[in-house]
């Protein structure tokens, strides 16, 4: 990844020249166009990039965009960011106009390299530390759909996630200081670096059921609900390092979101992540901080409605040996309870409102059973004699 100016503080242009490149691209397996962009320095101080289209059928590549920077004068043009898909390929790159500095995403046919499209996607005025300016990133998909991280208007020291659809006005679906790394996955799936963490947005809706997805495997299945699961590792760090990615698909409308992040370290503390349990639409989810020497210290617990993507109930969950939680169940306004065992003891719980945990019963082990709901009311046996409570 390059920045949007170089170590002069120059702003930077768009210069597209498409020619056929003699350099041969060798064969492989996937898709037939890829591209990349080569750099080389250039004379009196400059930096010339280019994108680099490789047509893996013919062995053949062509340059459809050039690029120079000149750091003397002031002035030039770098190609920050390519993606090529299906027939498609775009690039983006930083431009200057006068005392203004704008990114720009061109998209063209990779078969011949003609422009189709070309947009300015940022524009701001000169005056910012070039230190302080974001990368540019771009991601394409094979129906021609565009995501890209620039700047945003207000204030370039920001970035802003951008969702362009063919016929449709371009959306903001993220901001923030650290973005980075954007990448596509399925074919309509964003992915991006939020600082420490990992974000996602559904470009479109993958249809009727639980969408399948290539980096996600099954977990578990529970009440109306299938839990997924995925390992991402840092491109930059220990190879031991990365995220944890749960996702929680609702069988009833085939909605999946990431209900929780945790953190792979790889050197000493860990956020271990899971669902303890559900029933549609409705996910518990349990946080444990872990390290390396000591195992798990501390749990967290929160609901999250599959549904709607919103999290409610935080509730501390104590110590991650304190209590083994079973027959996890939700009342229709989404209240969790459960049965929990503390050593030679049970006990029927629940998470209040407020994020409180309310105990609603204790006993010896054994005099506890057949934990349900309903409505907003909570039953349950006592040594054979049933019991119930309104939720908390």
């Amino acid at each position: 990844m390059r920045r949007i100016l170089g170590p002069a503080g120059v702003a930077l242009a768009l210069v597209v020249a498409p020619t056929t490149a003699t350099a041969a691209c060798g064969p492989t397996d996937g898709p037939r166009y890829d591209a990349h962009i080569a750099s080389r320095e250039g004379p009196h101080l400059s930096t010339l990039t280019r994108v680099v289209v490789c047509d893996r059928r013919r062995g053949r590549a062509r340059v459809v965009a050039r690029a120079e920077y000149r750091f003397l004068a002031d002035r030039g043009a770098l190609l920050e960011d390519v993606q090529a898909t299906g027939h498609r390929v775009a690039w983006i790159a930083g431009a200057t106009r006068g005392n203004r500095w704008t990114a720009v995403v061109t998209v063209a046919d990779a078969r011949t390299g003609r422009r189709l499209s070309r947009r300015t996607v940022a524009s701001w005025r000169r005056g910012v530390d070039p230190g302080e300016l974001s990368e540019l990133n771009i991601a394409l998909t094979t129906r021609g759909e565009l995501g890209w991280i620039a700047p945003a208007p207000s204030d370039p020291r920001a970035e802003q996630v951008t969702v362009a659809r063919p016929g449709l006005a371009r959306r903001v679906v993220a901001e923030g200081r650290t973005l980075s790394f954007l990448a596509i996955e399925d074919d309509r799936t964003l992915r991006w670096r939020n600082g420490i963490d990992l974000s996602f947005h559904d470009i479109r809706p993958a249809g009727p059921g639980c969408p399948g997805r290539s980096h996600f495997t099954t977990q578990n299945a529970l009440e109306g609900l299938v839990v997924t699961r995925a390992v991402y590792r840092h491109p930059d760090l220990d190879p031991d390092a990365g995220w944890d990615v749960v996702r929680v698909c609702d069988v009833l409308t085939g909605r999946d979101p990431v209900v929780v992040v945790g953190e792979l370290s790889g050197v000493s503390n860990d956020l271990g992540v899971d669902v303890a349990g559900g029933r549609a639409p409705w996910a518990l989810v349990e946080v444990d901080s872990l390290t390396r020497y000591d195992g798990c210290s501390h749990a967290a617990l929160s609901v999250v409605n599959v549904r709607t993507g919103a999290a409610s109930r935080f509730a501390d969950g104590g110590r991650c040996d304190g209590e083994r939680r079973t027959s996890i169940t939700f009342t229709d306004g989404g209240a969790p309870a459960w049965m929990g065992a503390l050593g030679t003891e049970q006990r029927i719980a629940a998470i209040a409102a407020g994020g409180d945990v309310v105990e609603l019963d204790r006993a010896p082990a054994g005099s506890l059973s057949a934990l349900h709901v309903d409505g907003e009311t909570i039953a349950w046996n006592h040594d054979g004699q049933s019991r119930s409570a309104p939720a908390p």
